[in-house]
């Protein structure tokens, strides 16, 4: 039997009754998400906790996370980073109120 997806391959066949052997191809996976490096909320902490789940599976996680245009405000340690200048137009919700 084969089960084929994009980038995880999964291969068994049957080598006596009721031994098998198993070949699992893990999966290169990308999280984008432009407010990880500009500051932390519940869907960059959901991204951050599956990445962990991932890499405990076996799998290889990349982030691409946005950062305000001079700083990284919330960097990222634990997983491969490409940081990519992004505006933070919060103020922009309030611009007008008094």
């Amino acid at each position: 039997m084969s089960l084929n997806t994009e980038n995880l391959t999964l291969h068994y066949t049957v080598l006596e009754k009721n031994r098998y052997t198993i070949e699992i191809n893990f999966m290169n996976i990308c999280f984008i998400n432009r407010m990880m490096g500009i500051s932390r909320g519940g869907g960059e902490n959901f991204d951050f906790n599956i990445a962990r789940q991932f890499v405990s599976s076996g799998h290889s996680i990349h982030f691409f996370a946005g950062r305000k245009m001079r700083t990284v405000n919330s960097p990222l340690y634990e997983f491969p980073v490409t940081y990519v200048k992004s505006p933070y137009l919060r103020w922009i919700m309030y611009w007008g109120e008094k």
